[in-house]
This record gives structure tokens, sequence and C-alpha cells, in this order.
């Protein structure tokens, strides 16, 4: 081995990511996350993803989306398909999913005469596995239109496998599905969300 090719062998040794990524952190003016370097191209292309992500899921703060959880419930059904109010108490709302526990966290049936469906609405939901569908309370809650905030009671996704979708878009690697948002079909006085 000349002595050139030995130093560039004992300076990629250890540097994560190998040759190409050194060669690149430096010619390219940089970041470092975690120990990945990556490129001001990258850096840049990353946040267009965000921006491009916050289009399909607005973001929303822990105090709105509790806020909001006082007028509107999450449902879910019972394996006997009857619908039940989601138990939020312990529950994270932003970074757990309400679907993976649902048995667990079923609360009183709803009366469907006191309900009806409102509108359904598409979904986008991030994902960290193609396969794995985890859709957050917060999620929901970010994407229903502002014009039906004060009219929607409560909200379910349609766990029927046809209507859940893979998807791949700018910034968002996750899952569409169909959300159904229920109201009350006599709008009572007090109690509505703004």
């Amino acid at each position: 081995m000349n002595g050139g090719r030995f130093e560039e062998f004992r300076k990629l040794r250890g540097f994560p990511g190998g040759p190409d990524k050194l060669r690149r952190a430096e010619r390219d003016p940089c970041r470092e996350v975690g120990r990945t370097v990556l490129t001001a191209a990258q850096v840049v292309q990353i946040e267009a993803d965000r921006s491009e992500r916050r289009k399909l899921i607005p973001e929303m703060s822990s105090e709105r989306v509790d806020e909001l959880l006082r007028c509107i419930r999450p449902f879910v059904r019972s394996q006997r398909g009857v619908l039940h109010n989601f138990n939020v108490e312990g529950h994270d709302p932003v970074g757990q999913s309400f679907t993976w526990y649902r048995y667990a966290r079923l609360g009183d049936a709803v009366d469907m005469s006191t309900l009806e469906v409102l509108q359904e609405i598409r979904t986008y939901h991030t994902t960290g596995y193609a396969t794995l569908f985890k859709p957050s309370i917060q999620e929901v809650l970010a994407q229903i239109p502002t014009e039906l905030l004060e009219r929607v009671v409560g909200f379910e996704i349609d766990m029927n496998h046809k209507t859940i979708e893979h998807v791949e878009l700018p910034g968002l690697s996750g899952h569409k599905a169909t959300t159904i948002l229920y109201r009350k079909p006599i709008v009572e006085k007090g109690g509505e969300c703004a």
C-alpha cells in the first residue's frame, strides 16, 4: 500500500458512512445529524419534504389537541362492530396510534340514535414502516376542515383494509385513510368547539 492510500484508509475507517460520504463532506458544506453527515443539498431537501408534509398533515399544538378533545371524541369499533368512545385517559394523542389499543381502551358504547354522519374525509398519516398503519388523534384533528370543527362531535377511522392505502408523496411516506366525521342531528346549545 502506498502512503497516500494508507492515510485515506485510516481516515475512512473511523468515518461513519464510508468513503463516499467522506469525500462529499470534504467537498460540500454540511451538517452533522447524529453520526450521519448531510450535505447542504440534503438538508434543503429534508426541509422541503417537511414543508410538503405540513401541507398534508398540518401541525397542531398539544394544547389545541386537548382543547378539541373536550368536544370531539375519537370512536373505535369493537370486534362485534359496535361503535365505542375511545378512552383517551393516559393515552398520548400526539405520538401514539389510537387504533392499536382500541380493544383495550373501549369506553361506553355510542348511542347511534344521537349521531349522524356529517362527512367522510381522506386523512393522511405518517408511518415508520409501510405496513404499519398508526394514525394518531392529533393527525386526524389537524385534518378536520375548519368549517366543520364546530359541528363535529366525533370521528372514526374506517378500518376496512380496502380504504387504507400506502402512499409515497413528497415529504410523506405513510397512509391515506377514510375518516368518518359525526355530528349531533339537532344542534344543542353550548359546548361547541371553534
